[in-house]
């Protein structure tokens, strides 16, 4: 089975990367590097979702930004940009809708484009004003967001507004612009998707998938979900604590038909990437320096490592295994398929 696979690197080159990984042979091959200009650089941060346009064009997210890419010569033809862009984790295209759909996890919100980039509208999570407070840097407590959201009809108590500070937020010194900051989110958007006509959004601070067309809740995780991709039938999850998961999306409420524990395996990582086939799930580990924000696991994060682990559907077992060793301490984000699931356009 080969994928290709997202990522980056913990340090401050702000490199990123798409690699061709092979789980049957082990080996993988660095398909393109891009350094980010200035305006667009964010140390440690690196690709992140990313999708098929049409059979020779990629789109792939970065911190900032859309990247648009002529697969053949891995040729940059397009930027999608807008001020407000901050912690892209996912792009997703809607091919009978023609729409992009951008997850702005650091706004809790998706962005609507067509497929020329024009920009169509936003589903978010959060107040307009509150999201105008927090480009200004100001920031409130995580706990206070529900209160946030629940002034009904009689006034409630306001929240107490901070100035941002500390390294997420430029220090005390000049603050970067708002798309290069490192700002506190709230409910985490990780991942966008269509699936049976649902805006599907999964959100990993709520630890749900929410359909944003709605805003109903459409399934319910005990750790923090990630990605999400559909493949025979089945919508396939990863929390970030290991757990792939397969789901039967139809009827108002997923209903699980799958599970295991990649951890069973024998590798421990963050979880973020999946792809699922006939013969098994692929799922995508970074190690990890220290106890994350959100729970985790009980076992210690010094065993934890970055890798490409392919599983056996129905028994879990490992299949194969590609690392991502070395002195540069890499980051992995989305999974795909080595070529366009849909035909010539």
């Amino acid at each position: 089975m080969r994928v290709w696979v997202t990522g980056g690197f913990f340090d401050q080159s702000g490199e990123c990367f798409v690699e061709e990984v092979d789980l049957a042979t082990g080996t993988r091959e660095r398909l393109v590097t891009l350094i980010p200009p200035a305006e667009f650089l964010v140390p440690t941060k690196g690709f992140t979702g990313a999708r098929w346009l049409d059979p020779r064009t990629l789109l792939v997210a970065s911190f900032s930004a859309v990247w648009r890419f002529d697969v053949p010569t891995w040729a940059c033809t397009g930027i999608l940009h807008q001020p407000d862009f901050n912690d892209l984790h996912d792009v997703h295209v809607a091919h009978d809708e023609g729409r992009l759909f951008v997850c702005n996890t650091g706004l809790d919100g998706i962005e609507s484009f067509d497929l020329n980039g024009r920009f169509l509208g936003r589903h978010s999570l959060s107040p307009t004003w509150f999201d105008a407070r927090r480009q200004d840097g100001w920031a409130v407590e995580r706990h206070q967001f529900a209160n946030l959201l629940a002034s009904g009809w009689s006034r409630s108590a306001a929240p107490e507004f901070v100035r941002a500070k500390g390294e997420n937020y430029g220090g005390d010194g000049p603050r970067p612009e708002f798309h290069r900051r490192l700002v506190r989110d709230y409910a985490h958007p990780n991942h966008v998707s269509i699936i049976n006509g649902r805006l599907a959004v999964t959100l990993l601070a709520a630890k749900e998938v929410r359909c944003l067309r709605t805003f109903e809740t459409i399934a319910r995780f005990e750790g923090h979900p990630h990605d999400a991709e559909s493949f025979d039938g089945l919508v396939w999850t990863t929390t970030t604590d290991g757990f792939i998961q397969g789901w039967d999306p139809r009827g108002p409420v997923w209903k699980l038909a799958e599970r295991y524990d990649s951890a069973a395996t024998g590798h421990l990582g963050w979880c973020r990437g999946i792809l699922a086939s006939e013969e098994g799930v692929a799922v995508a580990l970074t190690q990890m320096h220290g106890r994350p924000q959100y729970a985790w696991r009980e076992e210690s994060v010094e065993a934890t490592e970055t890798s490409v682990l392919w599983l056996e559907r129905g028994s879990g077992r490992l299949l194969g295994r590609v690392a991502f060793g070395g002195e540069r301490h890499a980051k992995l984000f989305a999974i795909m398929s080595t070529s366009c699931p849909i035909g010539p356009t």
